[in-house]
Order: C-alpha cells, then structure tokens, then sequence
C-alpha cells in the first residue's frame, strides 16, 4: 500500500476546511493509505453475480391511511405559550 503524498492530503484538508500541521499530515497520509488500501480490497472481490440493492426492504407503502382526527383546541395549543398575542403565539422580534 503505498503513501499518499503530502499534496494530496493538503488538498482534501483545503476541502474540509481545515488547517494541518506538518506532524498531522504525515498521520492522515498514512491513515488514508491505509482506507484506501482497503477499497483496493473491496475492489478485488468478485461481484458479478450478485444483484444490485436498490432498497434495503421490500416492503412498500408502509404509510398509515390518512384518516381526520380532531385537533387541538386554541386554548390547548397555545395553553403553555410563554407569550401569546390573541390566536398566535407571541416570539421575540428578530433581525
């Protein structure tokens, strides 16, 4: 597995906006060797016959029916308003 060089790592700490000492960019090029050696694995492995997974379930349309039910009154709704302005709640102004 070879070293990924100090560019490299520069480049995808730039990306992720983040600053890296010169110590911090020799560990993550060898920790990245490393996980993209085992992506190299991964890609020796056979997949040919096995069908692509789209969904993970087969489940389908697993929704509830849509049925009214009633609702909070005003009063219940707002009952534990720490401010209310008539029917609304009341929240402090933003700029």
């Amino acid at each position: 597995m070879s070293k990924i060089d100090r560019a490299e790592i520069k480049r995808v700490a730039a990306l992720a906006k983040i600053e890296l000492t010169d110590e911090e960019i020799g560990v993550f090029s060898e920790q990245m060797a490393k996980i993209l050696g085992h992506f190299l694995k991964l890609a020796e492995v056979d997949t040919n016959s096995v069908d692509p997974l789209v969904y993970l379930s087969s489940d389908e349309n697993l929704f509830r029916e849509d049925d009214p039910v009633p609702c909070l009154s005003l009063d219940d709704a707002l009952g534990n308003a720490a401010l209310r302005s008539g029917p609304y709640f009341r929240v402090p102004k933003t700029r």
